[in-house]
């Protein structure tokens, strides 16, 4: 499927300045992935930018293979899959991939990166974007996500120039809305690409 290019204006000034922060993409359901990946382009075709995305929607070797299709290369990402431990399915090895065996909650972002190694390398991201906190949310309490979107924020504070961006449909997951407001994730509606 060729999808559009997108410029997502509202971003550009995080990107531009090299000041970083969070990033919440409102968009609805049917348009979550077409928003990934004209996030992916943007970051890592547009920008060039090195980065961690964290799947929790599908699993690594159907982004992947979507990316190729794309055209969009995947030198500077790794992933973090969430989703084929717990899916039944054959979890793909990749030298860019960390599969998690089951649903995750707490400092998740902490220990990731350093059971992976990549606590060496956290400076050297440009950016960490989760695909669609939406079916996060359908296996972990409201509690877990807020600690992971924190351990989120954590990381970024402590990486300056880093942007982080979740994928969600904000009307969908009620409670989402006040966990980006108390985080203070900056609100862009999909709409403004």
């Amino acid at each position: 499927m060729d999808m559009p290019a997108f410029t997502f204006k509202s971003l550009e000034p995080l990107l531009a300045a090299g000041k970083g922060g969070m990033v919440l993409m409102d968009t609805k359901g049917p348009m979550m992935v077409r928003t990934t990946v004209g996030l992916l382009d943007v970051l890592l075709k547009g920008r060039d930018l090195s980065g961690l995305m964290v799947l929790t929607d599908r699993p690594y070797m159907f982004v992947s293979r979507l990316l190729d299709k794309q055209g969009i290369p995947q030198g500077k990402l790794r992933y973090l899959d969430a989703v084929s431990g717990i899916s039944g399915e054959e979890p793909a090895e990749a030298c860019n991939l960390e599969t998690l065996s089951s649903p995750f909650c707490g400092s998740l972002v902490h220990e990731v990166f350093v059971s992976s190694g990549m606590g060496s390398t956290v400076r050297e991201l440009g950016f960490v974007l989760v695909d669609n906190l939406n079916s996060l949310s359908t296996l972990v309490s409201d509690r877990c996500i807020h600690s992971f979107l924190e351990g989120l924020r954590t990381t970024v504070e402590r990486n300056q120039g880093m942007v982080s961006i979740v994928v969600a449909d904000r009307e969908r997951l009620l409670t989402l809305g006040n966990i980006v407001d108390d985080l203070g994730f900056m609100k862009i509606d999909a709409i403004d690409l």
